[in-house]
């Protein structure tokens, strides 16, 4: 038993060292285990602490790397903004540079101021005459004081406009003088006081210049240089207002070149320009404060006098102008002899306004022509009536002869020797449905004047022609037709050519158609008639002087002339009183005729005394009341018949 127990206790004994060492080892390892196990909590919280450090890190760096990225774009905006504002003052010192301005900038508080360079040379002073520059910029914005408080300022600009703008002239150094426009922008203050001006100074002599030579134009008539009708009505518009009031006495002359339109047709518009050229010459030697000329428009000029006393004044103006006329004008070698014909009314009796004055000055100017041109006329109210026919006329002609209302009267021509009819003289009656039957006498004027007159005169011609060789045809005669031929349808370049095609078209013979012109038609342009006339008398045309006796009645170009016939007017007929008349001188324009070798006519004889006398002178043919009057056709057949 006790051997037994003992063996344990022997063990342990013998094996205590290696139990306790290993216990110790065992109690060590259980220690490092518990140091490990806290280590390793220690070590987890730490990397939980790292871990959210690093997040928190993480956020840091991703805030300020979104920090960065708007510190980059903010610098890339101010790096785009700085080139902007360097382009910007690149671009406002080129434009400033580019423009003819001045900049200034007046700093008002501190009454100090800025002129660029340009603005110096502008004003042709230099940097050290400040002071006289600043007292310039100053007079520009209309103030004298240079120390003025902003409450002044302010009162100047009470209207609150911000903008300032003015234009005034300066003289420069040398004399000369300079159109300015000043232009300021007033900046204010928070107290609503002006504060500081901004502005520029601009070099507007060019185009002021320019300006005043446009207005110049627009008030000036290009060829006369004379004031024209736009400054007439400026002028004298406002100068009756006033006169109204004042109640003073003016009149107005309306002035028109006579045969104005023969010039320019038979030399030529640069000699018509030149004519209107001395015409004008002539009329300004007139003129004065009291005496304004005006060009109203083509051959057509106005003078309007003020403060006049009575109307002899104007009488005697009158007769001074026409006397300026009296000689002829020499063109380029050509002698032109120019009348004028003067209308005039007077303010206030006739008219107190523009409108009224012209058209009463236009009547008389009417008159004056229609009696025989180079003359002055008073306008009196009963002219009313005359001029309004005169308009009705000019108003219903020029469709007349597209709706048919021209007829041809044909009046006898009597051969002395035989007693027969040995042709007729065609005459135009107009038969208007306005006017009823008109005279040659009141249209045919007004028809040269307008033109009408070729139209007119053409269709008489063809119609006279066309109706004589059927005449002829169907009596079996030979009658010649007389035919009138104006100054115009003369003048046409294609004259010849239109009379060759007439005969042609209506089978005339040529030497049955008479052309009569008028000595005052001759002496216009001699050397355009002669050779037209000699070409159609080539042809076997009759040519005949009208009224011969009532023009120049110059010898010396009845030679020169082509010529066939001669017609005595009927004023001389007139002053035959009876077959021993010694007052007469037909019998001396007969003989003369004659000796020209010249068939003789003499028109209006309406007395047995008259036609006694002419059988006694050998007066070849005669026309008159006493043996007919001018027939339409149908009635003119009968009295072919008759004499049959």
């Amino acid at each position: 038993m006790h051997e037994i127990g003992d063996k344990p206790l022997a063990f342990f004994r013998t094996y205590r060292g290696l139990v306790c060492s290993t216990l110790g080892i065992l109690f060590l390892l259980l220690g490092f285990i518990a140091i490990l196990m806290i280590y390793i909590r220690r070590v987890e919280k730490m990397k939980l602490k790292l871990e959210k450090s690093n997040t928190t890190l993480m956020q840091i760096y991703d805030e300020l790397a979104a920090k960065e990225e708007e510190l980059r774009s903010q610098y890339n905006d101010m790096v785009i903004s700085q080139n902007k504002l360097i382009q910007s003052e690149e671009r406002y010192k080129l434009v400033v540079e580019a423009t003819d301005d001045a900049i200034w900038d007046w700093h008002i508080n501190t009454n100090k101021m800025f002129l660029a360079p340009r603005g110096y040379k502008m004003l042709e002073y230099d940097t050290k005459n400040y002071f006289n520059l600043k007292k310039i910029i100053l007079s520009l914005l209309k103030q004298v004081d240079l120390s003025l408080s902003a409450s002044e300022i302010d009162n100047y600009f009470k209207s609150k406009s911000h903008y300032y703008e003015d234009v005034l002239r300066i003289e420069t150094k040398d004399g000369k003088y300079k159109w300015l426009n000043i232009k300021g922008k007033i900046v204010f203050d928070s107290n609503n006081k002006p504060c500081r001006i901004i502005g520029s100074i601009s070099d507007i002599t060019k185009l002021k210049k320019y300006q005043d030579n446009l207005e110049y134009q627009a008030y000036h008539d290009p060829l006369t240089g004379l004031c024209n009708r736009l400054s007439l009505d400026k002028k004298v518009g406002e100068h009756l207002g006033n006169a109204r009031q004042d109640k003073v006495f003016g009149a107005m002359m309306f002035i028109d070149t006579d045969n104005f339109k023969f010039v320019n047709d038979t030399l030529g518009h640069i000699i018509g320009d030149k004519l209107l050229v001395q015409v004008s010459k002539k009329l300004m030697f007139f003129s004065n404060e009291n005496i304004s000329l005006f060009r109203f428009g083509g051959d057509e000029f106005i003078y309007y006098i003020e403060n006049l006393s009575d109307r002899e004044q104007l009488e005697i103006l009158a007769d001074n102008i026409l006397k300026a006329f009296s000689e002829p004008v020499v063109i380029d070698e050509n002698i032109i002899n120019v009348t004028i014909s003067m209308g005039i009314s007077v303010f206030p009796d006739n008219g107190t306004d523009l409108d009224m004055l012209l058209k009463c000055a236009d009547m008389a100017m009417f008159e004056v022509k229609e009696r025989g041109k180079n003359g002055y006329y008073f306008f009196n109210e009963q002219l009313n009536d005359k001029i309004l026919r005169r308009v009705n006329i000019e108003k219903y002609l020029k469709m007349a002869l597209k709706n048919n209302e021209f007829v041809l009267y044909y009046q006898p021509q009597i051969d002395l020797k035989s007693k027969k009819i040995d042709g007729f003289e065609a005459l135009v009656r107009w038969n208007s449905p306005e006017l009823g039957l008109v005279s040659p006498e009141d249209f045919i004027s007004i028809a040269e004047e307008i033109g009408f007159i070729v139209h007119l005169g053409e269709w008489i011609l063809r119609s006279a022609c066309s109706y004589i060789s059927g005449l002829n045809a169907k009596f079996n005669t030979n009658y010649t037709v007389a035919v009138n031929i104006s100054m115009m349808q003369l003048l046409q370049d294609n004259f010849t050519e239109v009379v060759c095609s007439i005969i042609k078209e209506t089978g005339l013979n040529p030497n049955l158609l008479e052309l009569e012109i008028t000595e005052s038609v001759l002496m216009q342009s001699p050397e355009i008639s002669i050779g037209k006339l000699q070409v159609l008398l080539n042809m076997g045309i009759k040519i005949a002087l009208d009224d011969f006796g009532t023009g120049y009645s110059s010898l010396s170009y009845l030679r020169t002339i082509p010529l066939t016939t001669l017609k005595i007017d009927k004023s001389f007929i007139d002053d035959i009183i009876d077959e021993e008349s010694k007052t007469s001188i037909v019998e001396s324009i007969i003989t003369l005729g004659h000796k020209f070798g010249l068939i003789m006519v003499a028109e209006g004889i309406e007395k047995e005394d008259q036609l006694k006398y002419l059988e006694k002178c050998s007066c070849n043919k005669i026309q008159g009341y006493l043996f007919s009057k001018p027939l339409c056709c149908s009635d003119l057949e009968k009295h072919i018949q008759q004499e049959q």
